[in-house]
């Protein structure tokens, strides 16, 4: 069984955000067997976006990465019976643009 979920733009226009992790949450009973998320980005709404690489699921169930933008959205790809609940995204502001 495979699903997918993409992500509206989140971010700050005046501001750069570094992206750092995705911490996907599924039912304890319905974890995915494996996820794969796909980072897109951008500078300023109305640009085209831009991939950063696939990143898997490391050995502490994390989606760590390293990004820094305006506006990013995300992909997220699932193999296995699931039930996702949510994710927390860690995400610093780096300053003005």
């Amino acid at each position: 069984t495979t699903s997918e979920l993409t992500t509206g733009d989140f971010g700050d226009q005046r501001r750069l955000s570094m992206l750092r992790q995705v911490l996907p949450t599924c039912h304890d009973a319905q974890e995915a067997s494996a996820i794969t998320l796909t980072v897109q980005y951008r500078d300023r709404i109305g640009a085209a976006l831009t991939n950063h690489a696939n990143v898997t699921l490391d050995t502490m169930n994390r989606l760590s990465l390293l990004r820094t933008s305006h506006w990013f959205r995300g992909r997220m790809q699932f193999t296995g019976n699931h039930e996702y609940v949510g994710s927390y995204v860690d995400a610093d502001m780096t300053g003005a643009w």
